[in-house]
């Protein structure tokens, strides 16, 4: 993956081992579907966690905001999945590529009934 820059990783050194070795994130997530416009996910074997809050002022543009958080969030949980275990995650890049693939689906258009 890029780092949003256009510079390619070359995967992880030495001290991206000591670093992730020293840093910990013990989390738990509670899910209350109010007006379901928030979407979050969790890839624990790498280190990665992604948040969609506070979209729901984009309903004023016409953006379903229910589905554009929560393909945001597939979208990008997709491609660390799909990521070799060497590759660093730039969370910039990552959100970037999120959001394109996401806003190609059409999500502005089509709102839920």
């Amino acid at each position: 993956m890029e780092d949003g820059a256009g510079a390619k990783d070359s995967g992880a050194t030495e001290h991206d081992a000591a670093a992730a070795a020293a840093l910990r994130i013990n989390w738990a997530s509670c899910y209350v579907p109010l007006h379901d416009h928030d979407a979050h996910f969790r890839i624990t074997k790498r280190g990665v966690l992604g948040v969609a809050d506070g979209v729901d002022t984009y309903a004023e543009y016409g953006v379903d905001t229910g589905t554009f958080c929560h393909g945001l969030m597939t979208s990008a949980s997709t491609e660390v999945v799909g990521l070799e275990p060497s590759t660093r995650v730039y969370p910039c890049a990552l959100l970037e590529w999120a959001n394109d693939e996401t806003t190609a689906s059409d999500v502005r258009r089509h709102r839920r009934s």
